[in-house]
């Protein structure tokens, strides 16, 4: 039994050091986020060999929330503990008022989170460390995918807990989960072998919590019925997170599907890529193009997904689709257009005629980046003439025919109709790029538009 004991713990020493060799660059210096709980503890005691064996230099962090009396006892074992491995602690606390606000304001588990990676960022750069390890396992793998199966994610969230990655508001810390190919089991069985305690935070076994009833009512009864569920569940998150980067590592889903946007920093895909590729992947296509402008996809459900995909594949022509963020998204026709927030304010102003040549002259609007070449017979015949973005009541010259008319006919978006130039006279267009030649006898307009134009965008204008 001894020997079974020794057997083990080498064992998940032996895979600790190397998980933490694969994720941490030799020489490099690594702050063991340890609550005193089971998996921080067994990390922390598992932790000595992969410093000399994985070339790791490591320091131990500390977080009381002020939500127990009891948590201060548990920062007195983590640091002797600490001090029993030669490994330097720190520790900090939040006040209780704080925590307490969280409480009322019904966001505690949110809060808890995300102050406890602010301090250890903090401790991390205090002790000049680059890494702050958790001791997330397979079983927080297999609970995380089954809560982000309940909330409909898509391959994305089931690539689960990353194995690494960049800490919010501090990109030269990174944070990484070497204790990932573990069970919560295995390291109880690790500590008993050694001979180590841990504390127990009684809120893990609080069933108001949705995490703690997936565990102890979901999970509990998938490993009775296939024992060995959360580790298959863990190889499944690996499976997802590797075809995702094959999905994605050479750039197809940006170069070949997503186009970029003059307007607003957005890109569009086009009602023809949508029609060339298969249903079954539509949703992942809408997935990507929301990252690209968002930077991420989080609180973006599957139904937040599902919503677009429904627009896009009815052909319906939108307003601002409801999503979580700043991120502005439109369905047309087909078409799926996302920009990364509000679009540009509606230009203002309008550009003035300037005599060129004999019968000669020219306007520009740097605000649409486009500019007109008129030939007329006298500066009467254009004299109030003047480049500018649409407005309340513009009809087409000598017409009833209102400009809306003529949008819906080419098909020109709603959220782009206030970046399309009009050469006019008070209310009346006289012309406008590709959609509508000089109205006005014997006057000639030639356009030219910068690369950078909006109206480029839809289409209307080759650029020059």
């Amino acid at each position: 039994m001894i020997l079974d004991s020794q057997a083990l713990a080498r064992d998940l020493e032996d895979r600790l050091a190397r998980s933490f060799a694969a994720l941490v660059p030799r020489g490099e210096k690594v702050l063991l986020a340890v609550s005193g709980g089971r998996d921080s503890t067994a990390m922390m005691f598992a932790s000595k060999r992969a410093a000399l064996e994985a070339g790791c230099l490591f320091s131990v962090g500390f977080v009381d929330h002020g939500l127990r009396a009891k948590a201060q006892d548990e920062g007195q074992l983590v640091a002797r503990q600490a001090g029993e491995l030669g490994f330097e602690f720190a520790s900090k606390r939040i006040a209780s008022g704080e925590a307490r606000a969280a409480r009322e304001a019904g966001s505690l588990q949110e809060w808890a989170r995300r102050r406890r990676y602010e301090l250890l960022a903090d401790i991390a750069r205090d002790h000049g460390c680059s890494h702050i390890a958790t001791a997330h396992t397979a079983s927080d793998q297999a609970e995380t995918l089954l809560m982000r199966m309940l909330r409909g994610s898509g391959i994305d969230g089931l690539g689960g807990i990353m194995p690494r990655r960049s800490l919010d508001g501090c990109p030269s810390v990174e944070v990484v989960r070497p204790m990932l190919f573990a069970s919560r089991d295995q390291s109880r069985e690790y500590l008993i072998s050694i001979k180590k305690s841990w504390s127990e935070d009684p809120s893990n076994h609080e069933p108001r919590y949705t995490r703690v009833r997936v565990r102890q009512e979901v999970l509990a009864v998938m490993e009775s019925l296939a024992p060995g569920v959360s580790r298959r569940m863990a190889a499944l998150a690996d499976e997802a997170r590797d075809l995702v980067r094959l999905l994605e590592s050479d750039g197809f889903l940006d170069s070949a599907i997503l186009e970029p946007l003059r307007l607003g920093g957005g890109v569009r895909v086009a009602r023809e890529t949508f029609e060339k590729l298969p249903p079954s992947i539509h949703t992942r296509v809408i997935r990507r193009a929301l990252r690209r402008v968002r930077g991420d996809l989080r609180r973006l459900e599957r139904q937040h997904v599902e919503q677009v995909t429904r627009h896009v594949r009815q052909g319906d022509a939108t307003g601002a689709l409801p999503l979580p963020g700043e991120a502005l998204v439109f369905a047309d026709r087909g078409s799926l257009y996302a920009f990364p927030g509000a679009l540009p304010e509606k230009p203002s102003g309008a550009g003035q005629l300037t005599a060129v040549g004999a019968g000669l002259w020219s306007v520009r609007f740097a605000a649409l980046g486009v500019a007109a070449e008129i030939r007329a017979r006298s500066f009467e015949d254009i004299e109030d003439w003047e480049v500018r973005a649409r407005r309340r009541g513009d009809r087409i010259v000598d017409s009833h025919k209102k400009m809306k008319e003529l949008f819906q006919h080419h098909r020109v978006p709603v959220f782009y109709r206030d970046y399309v130039p009009f050469l006019a006279r008070q209310d009346r267009v006289i012309a406008c790029p590709m959609m509508l030649s000089s109205r006005v006898r014997g006057v000639s307009v030639t356009w030219t538009v910068d690369s950078s134009a909006p109206v480029l965008d839809i289409g209307l204008i080759a650029s020059r």
